[in-house]
């Protein structure tokens, strides 16, 4: 609420591995763009290969006029914050680490548009940081729902658009953990569809693609 860590910054006990794996922070991007404002040096480029670590905080996901999903993902590391722009096979490869206070490493180039000083990352891929210290998880309490006997989606109704970004949904939380089966219920027919990582945020995205109405789970 106050936009403040009380406890401390969660990345904080990470910072030593934060530093081996990634080789860009927002505190060198703000540092490269005050000695190119002062003397003219480019110690950043556009283009420039990058490794960045931090926690996502957002995520705004969204449609290209091709139906193609991509996101932009607000990430900050112990000294700011970046907006990483994610297109499908970025995005589609992330699968369960693409949530909002997952620990990443991302791998990208540089976005720096020098007429506005802004700086984001065109991302390649996004992965879990790893194995963090003392039993922290990757999610930092965004928790799970225990495993259930299914989740049922009622797509009988539902327009083209909607089955479409459903099955992109699908794919995307598709994960190695929690699978909970998927039933798909369309008419009379019931069909299974694979399993998917559901905890509170995994629900909320698929009821706002088919509604509250079509989405259940048994148990």
């Amino acid at each position: 609420m106050l936009g403040l860590y009380i406890s401390g910054h969660p990345l904080e006990e990470l910072k030593e591995q934060i530093e081996m794996c990634s080789n860009i922070s927002t505190l060198k991007i703000r540092e490269a763009l005050e000695e190119q404002e002062q003397t003219g040096a480019f110690l950043i480029k556009d283009g420039q290969n990058v490794k960045f670590a931090g926690i996502i905080n957002s995520i705004k996901k969204k449609y290209t006029k091709n139906n193609k999903i991509m996101a932009f993902v607000n990430i900050e590391d112990l000294y700011g914050n970046i907006e990483t722009i994610v297109f499908e096979n970025a995005y589609q490869q992330a699968g369960t680490a693409l949530m909002e206070e997952s620990i990443v490493l991302v791998e990208g180039r540089l976005s720096i548009r020098e007429e506005e000083q802004s700086v984001s990352i065109i991302a390649n891929k996004i992965v879990p940081l790893g194995t963090f210290p003392n039993g922290v998880s990757d999610t930092f309490g965004n928790q799970e729902i225990p495993k259930r006997k299914e989740l049922t989606i009622n797509i009988t109704n539902l327009a083209e658009e909607q089955k479409d970004k459903l099955r992109g949904a699908l794919k995307f939380f598709t994960g190695d953990r929690n699978n909970t089966p998927v039933k798909i219920i369309n008419g009379e027919n019931k069909m299974p569809a694979g399993g998917i990582f559901v905890n509170g945020s995994t629900l909320e995205e698929i009821e706002e693609i088919v509604g509250k109405e079509n989405v259940s789970i048994l148990g």
